[in-house]
């Protein structure tokens, strides 16, 4: 019997992303593990923007922690 599960096109597989674990068909392997598993891995196209704000917005708030000081 487990040969006719491990071989069945439905058999139930980890999501391989890490911290999810979630058991899923066979045939939804890459649909959640890219699409809808809240564990995947997804491109942030706004990082480097993001980033440069950040930067700046600490940067200004430590010139004026250093004027307060002073």
């Amino acid at each position: 019997m487990s040969t006719l599960i491990a071989n069945c096109a439905f058999a139930p597989i980890l999501c391989s992303n890490a911290e999810c674990g979630m058991e899923i068909n066979k045939p939804d392997k890459v649909y959640h593990e890219t699409e809808v598993c809240e564990y995947r891995k997804v491109k942030c196209h706004d990082c480097g923007q993001i980033q440069e704000v950040v930067g700046r917005t600490f940067g200004r708030a430590g010139e004026q922690r250093r004027g307060q000081s002073q």
